[in-house]
């Protein structure tokens, strides 16, 4: 049964990790005296006077007695001068421990006690919704050069404790230059179910940690100071992975230091958490599959502020953190995350489905996939450089990418940005991470141990496999400049002429000649109507007749590359006067023919070969490696 997402709002409530609170003492001008305070941003600003410091967070009082809390980076540069005034030479460093804890605070949950941070509920009708600009803006300026360097180095994993513990995720941190592994064990039967984090040092290259837990849980992220982790429930099914906890990495265990279900009445899987990241050492992000991204002060376990996104979106965070990426029916987005405001949006050539995003590490270029193929913008320019349909590869499911060349897609094949050949298959790997240009491929071991492997990617072998590849004169079996057959016999006759003059426009458009003998046949076709149920949110269940239509390319009688569509939407927009049941009747009417006119046919097709030695059945690659403990084979 098809089910439709209806948009629910999902947050996360940070809790800061004991922290030593840090009387100020005056030197030169004085702590009780008020003053005019400025973020960083210069837009906002508060009359208020120092009280303490806790860590990196500065506690400022206001006139009313009311307290709040500021990341210290946050302040503006002259408002840290005189913090460190006041502090004295190290204001970070406590010259002995303080009885004094996090305060509480009525308009944040989970500050007080351990108690209240164990099941509590968010008010999000405090929270502000940050608002998409209407028109079209492109304020993006990447920075490289602060984008940490980072060493090629390989981690030996601990083995996997029996066959049926799973990696289930992997998170690295930029600034702890710290990464961790997720894994999940769960025996048959549910006889035994345990989640178990190993932390590895990037540039040492060694694990530092490993840590066990009972339940299944995956890690989303690890926090700046590689102390504490954020992780959300595992179990099998949607809204069964709603559930988030905040751990403490003390000894070998995981100390749950928070735990909550942020929206436990939201339907499905609108309340799963799909991603997050912490955005520096006060705050992190996260976003819901019913597409509520969200940003938290985990100093004041306070949400700041919410923005609506795609349904099933996977963000994308830049190296340097300063740039948050997604997509909102068809546009992308950009959040400048010191700013927290939207700085750049532009509409995208389709809008994209349950879309993952992954920045290339200078930032200056953005890969999206989603279920119809790969988007690459250039985000320099503001405009998309390539968007393609990959031939025998899914392209819906994780993306990263490694070089402005490449992608590497469900994190073992990498795909050539501009000639779209699927060049190689790293087989093995279990999870994939990048950080300054090295992609870290995590595969978890069986008999022996397992791995993290550290490359910049493509490999020495790959870029020459691609090299070598691309002086053959017939690798591609679909390109510019051949020549293909139209099929549309699987169409009614009445609509044949329509789609054929579909079909033939955009291979005009791709230079491609239609020739009735040549060897790659492009075909179009409907299936035949059934009737089904659909569900909508807060609307019910309807019958309706799916008309599913189809797009394929063929080569000597095999299949090697096809879309598909269908007239019953997964998303609709209701205008005045109309209703569901009224708008659903008429869609069962009869195939949605638009589907042809709208098509993204790929720009190139490999001509079928004989599978490689070590890759993926179905998956075509000029060649393949393992992940091992020395490496990438």
């Amino acid at each position: 049964m098809r089910r439709t997402t209806g948009r629910f709002i999902l947050g996360i409530l940070a809790f800061s990790a004991a922290i030593f609170a840090v009387p100020v003492h005056a030197a030169g001008e004085s702590a009780d005296a008020f003053r005019t305070w400025t973020d960083a941003s210069g837009r906002f600003t508060v009359e208020a006077r120092l009280s303490a410091l806790e860590g990196e967070i500065v506690i400022l009082e206001k006139r009313d007695g009311s307290k709040l809390r500021i990341a210290l980076e946050k302040l503006s540069a002259g408002d840290r001068e005189v913090v460190e005034e006041l502090q004295g030479a190290n204001p970070f460093e406590p010259a002995e421990p303080s009885p004094f804890e996090a305060m509480p605070d009525a308009g944040a949950a989970g500050a007080g006690n351990a108690a209240e941070r164990m099941n509590f509920t968010v008010d999000w009708s405090q929270v502000p919704m940050l608002a998409v600009p209407g028109n079209e803006i492109w304020d993006f300026q990447p920075d490289g050069a602060a984008v940490p360097a980072v060493p090629e180095r390989t981690v030996p994993l601990p083995p996997k404790r029996d066959f049926f513990e799973k990696i289930n995720g992997a998170a690295i941190n930029p600034a702890a230059m710290q990464g961790v592994v997720s894994y999940v064990l769960d025996r048959p039967g549910g006889k035994e179910t345990s989640s178990r984090l190993v932390v590895w040092d990037v540039r040492a290259g060694r694990v530092t940690g490993t840590f066990l837990r009972p339940g299944k849980w995956a890690v989303l992220a690890l926090d700046d100071r590689a102390g504490t982790v954020l992780v959300r429930s595992d179990e099998f099914g949607f809204g069964k992975q709603n559930l988030l906890e905040l751990w403490a990495l003390q000894g070998q265990e995981c100390v749950p230091v928070a735990s909550w279900r942020p929206h436990p009445d939201a339907w499905a899987g609108n309340g799963d958490v799909k991603w997050g990241a912490f955005l520096d050492a006060g705050t992190f992000a996260t976003c819901s599959g019913g597409g509520n991204l969200v940003l938290w002060d985990s100093a004041t376990c306070r949400p700041i502020v919410q923005l609506a996104t795609e349904a099933g979106c996977t963000p994308a965070l830049s190296d340097d953190r300063a740039w948050l990426a997604f997509a909102l029916g068809d546009r992308l987005c950009v959040l400048n995350t010191a700013q927290r405001e939207i700085t750049a949006a532009r509409s995208l050539p389709r809008k994209p489905a349950a879309p993952q995003f992954a920045f290339l590490s200078s930032s200056k270029k953005l890969a999206c996939a989603d279920r119809s193929g790969v988007m690459v913008w250039n985000m320099e320019e503001g405009r998309v450089e390539a968007d393609f349909s990959p031939s025998g590869v899914a392209s819906a499911g994780p993306i990263a990418m490694p070089d402005e060349d490449f992608v590497l897609l469900n994190r073992q094949t990498l795909v050539s940005i501009g000639t779209q050949v699927n060049v190689w298959q790293y087989t093995g790997a279990e999870a994939a991470c990048t950080l300054g240009g090295v992609t870290f491929l995590i595969t978890g071991g069986m008999n022996g141990p397992g791995a993290v492997a550290a490359a910049k990617l493509p490999h020495a072998a790959a870029r020459q496999a691609l090299e070598m590849a691309l002086t053959q004169p017939d690798l591609f079996v679909f390109r510019k400049g051949v020549s293909v057959q139209v099929d549309v016999s699987a169409i009614p006759p009445a609509e044949q002429s329509r789609v054929r003059d579909a079909l033939t426009k955009k291979l005009a458009a791709m230079d491609i000649r239609v020739d009735g003998k040549a060897p790659v046949t492009l075909a179009a076709g409907v299936d035949p109507p059934h009737r089904k149920e659909v569900s909508f949110h807060m609307h019910g269940d309807y019958k309706v007749t799916e008309h599913a239509v189809w797009v394929r390319l063929r080569y000597e009688g095999q299949d090697l590359w096809q879309a598909r569509g269908t007239n019953i939407p997964m998303f609709v927009m209701l205008k005045k006067g109309e209703n569901l049941e009224g708008v659903l009747r008429e869609k069962s009417k009869g195939p949605d023919y638009s589907f042809f006119e709208n098509v993204v046919l790929p720009q190139y097709l490999q001509k079928p070969q004989g599978k490689t030695a070590g890759q993926a059945s179905g998956i075509r690659t000029l060649g393949a490696s393992p992940i091992t403990p020395a490496g990438v084979g």
